[in-house]
């Protein structure tokens, strides 16, 4: 398959990322490489989403700081960003502040990277299991 024929993906975690740990980059790695291995898919670009404050989850560190551990986890990546906005419920990448269409060939991240979904065929979510 040509690379023009490849789907390109893009794949998000959601996730209370308290901490955010080597296993979570590893599962973006693995993920990554599986789906480059089928010979149909172009991954250009990974994306962690660390819920928001009012998620509930007792003992969760304040937003503010899982972000930072986020951006900090993935700064030599080339491909990984972490958003610089929470994300307020699992599914509001689609719905929210996370991830929005700014034009109808553009999607952002917070501020942080954009992607023109003139190229982009698929958003994959990706599922930490281990817990």
């Amino acid at each position: 398959m040509t690379e023009t024929n490849k789907t390109h993906v893009i794949l998000l975690s959601c996730g209370s990322f308290n901490p955010i740990t080597r296993g979570h980059i590893h599962m973006f790695e693995k993920a990554r490489d599986y789906l480059h291995k089928t010979g149909r898919f172009i991954v250009i670009g990974g994306i962690i989403s660390p819920v928001h404050d009012s998620y509930g989850k007792p003992g969760l560190v304040s937003s503010r700081h899982r972000l930072t551990m986020c951006q900090l986890a993935v700064q030599s990546s080339d491909w990984i960003r972490g958003l610089t906005l929470p994300c307020f419920g699992f599914f509001s990448a689609f719905q929210g502040p996370c991830l929005k269409q700014t034009s109808s060939h553009h999607v952002s991240a917070g501020s942080s990277l954009q992607y023109n979904m003139n190229t982009i065929s698929t958003l994959y979510l990706i599922f930490d299991v281990s817990t």
